[in-house]
């Protein structure tokens, strides 16, 4: 009987651990109050419906295509807590039906900054992008499971993700079950293992399972931006590069390219961007942020303001700061977007043959 309770114990640690997720999305609820529609992006609609060849409740995001763009929070949308920061779980799920093009940015941030992961409706796979070749299954449920860390592993090598923080998705569709659970690998770390010989349960069967990971060293390049970042100028003052210097593991100083489109007559933050290649192919990219004009000081002053606000406002100015900074990560991920796009253009020139001149629109 005895043997029989050992077993069970057992079974229930390694199965427990197995079943452990943190489910963003169900829609069991009836409810669609973790969705917001990014105001960066055209108009759409969240619902939550049932779907007859589901037999559940899902969400339904009607828009203009992959025009429109939806965030799914960690709660509510007036909480506070409006994106995830997962640390522990790197596995991502989800199941969809889709009858139309789509495409999915998985916010992180890793040891080398912030990161967005692509997944598209096609069968196209460039920098941190991923084709899932959905053309086979248009118009019926399927389910998805992406390593996080493997896909961003698999263009930048040493680079280690800190924590899991944005689904969002652009495309009319149905979705449910999105969820992130822990590598199985990471699950049974430091757990304890229970042991039965000959029918019989001994204390010195009972030990702790450790598991050793040696620390991989860096082989990424660095680069080191020279002058101020942010840099912040008047409207209509000229721009100088002041440039950047890239050294390889070896120490070794390497060509950076600098691409950046700053218009100096308009208000703004732009990014000036560099990137650095070693003979190993291992790439390097960072930014410099340079801010045009006196916007920094307009949004000081509307600091100050809600800080003298009288108590019975708080509330709504609360909401007006959350808006706020939505706002701001919409640009980052906008912004992310066109630092991928234009990654993906650099690393197509260096593709080049030196002598063969470039395509037209390089």
């Amino acid at each position: 009987m005895l043997v029989k309770n050992l077993f069970v114990v057992v079974l229930f640690i390694v199965f427990s651990g197995m079943l452990y997720a943190t489910v963003y999305e169900n829609a069991d609820d009836k409810k669609n109050t973790k969705w917001k529609v990014l105001q960066s992006f055209e108009a759409g609609t969240v619902s939550n419906i049932y779907d007859k060849q589901k037999r559940s409740r899902v969400i339904k995001l009607k828009g203009a295509g992959t025009k429109s763009a939806y965030l799914l929070m960690k709660k509510k949308n007036l909480s506070k807590n409006l994106f995830w920061k997962n640390k522990k779980e790197k596995i991502l799920h989800w199941q969809m039906k889709y009858s139309e093009d789509f495409v999915i940015l998985i916010g992180l941030d890793t040891k080398g900054g912030k990161r967005f992961l692509i997944y598209t409706a096609g069968d196209e796979t460039s920098y941190l992008q991923y084709g899932l070749r959905y053309n086979e299954t248009l118009g019926k449920w399927k389910s998805y499971q992406r390593d996080l860390q493997k896909d961003l592993a698999y263009f930048e090598v040493d680079n280690i993700i800190v924590s899991v923080n944005s689904f969002v998705i652009k495309g009319s569709g149905f979705l449910d079950n999105i969820k992130l659970t822990q590598n199985k690998k990471n699950k049974n770390k430091n757990k304890t293992i229970l042991l039965v010989e000959n029918n019989k349960s001994k204390e010195s069967n009972v030990s702790i399972k450790k598991i050793v990971t040696k620390k991989k060293k860096s082989h990424t390049p660095m680069i080191f931006i020279n002058g101020e970042n942010p840099m912040i100028l008047k409207k209509g003052e000229k721009y100088v590069e002041l440039g950047a210097v890239a050294k390889d593991q070896n120490n070794k100083e390497l060509i950076v390219n600098i691409s950046h489109a700053i218009d100096i007559f308009a208000e703004g933050e732009y990014s000036v961007l560099y990137m650095a290649t070693d003979s190993m192919g291992n790439s390097v990219i960072d930014k410099r942020r340079v801010r045009v004009g006196e916007f920094l000081e307009q949004k000081e002053s509307v600091t100050q303001q809600s800080e003298s606000t009288p108590p019975l406002e708080e509330k709504e100015e609360e909401l007006e700061k959350r808006e706020v900074e939505m706002m701001a990560w919409e640009k980052e991920l906008l912004l992310r977007e066109t630092e991928i796009a234009q990654k993906e253009h650099q690393r197509a020139m260096l593709r080049q043959p030196l002598n063969q001149p470039l395509r037209p629109g390089l």
